[in-house]
């Protein structure tokens, strides 16, 4: 498969980290999907101290949280594309591999609006945990 490039996405004010940042955030998708799995079964199977609860309880909804920030910022931009998007900016499955039923510049274009939605979801979180404090 060809090497990652970095998208030039300055034309919606996103610098290249803050680029860099998103798309390691969508890579670790699978991840945080196998991670809240084992933690609801986890938590399910076993007895342990409030403690212990509790923090699986915070793992699980930031997990739950992290997914579904991702999946609702494909679904948002893409509609019924979504899910190629999400295969290309988690698993990295380029265009080309993929039956996706539309073009590539329309695609690539679904893409940049993804990043931008998702730029733009973590920017209002992340400001509105500023102004709780």
């Amino acid at each position: 498969m060809p090497q990652d490039r970095d998208l030039s996405l300055e034309a919606y004010q996103i610098s290249r980290y803050a680029y860099r940042e998103l798309k390691y955030f969508c890579k670790q998708y699978d991840e945080k999907k196998r991670r809240l799995n084992a933690v609801q079964l986890y938590k399910e199977s076993s007895d342990f101290l409030s403690s212990h609860r509790r923090f699986l309880f915070e793992e699980k909804e930031s997990l739950k949280h992290d997914v579904s920030l991702i999946e609702e910022a494909a679904a948002e931009t893409a509609g019924e594309l979504g899910p190629y998007i999400l295969q290309n900016v988690t698993q990295g499955i380029a265009f080309e591999y993929m039956p996706v039923p539309c073009g590539r510049r329309q695609f690539y274009t679904l893409r940049r609006q993804f990043f931008l939605c998702l730029y733009q979801k973590r920017r209002t979180e992340n400001l509105g945990s500023c102004f709780k404090c």
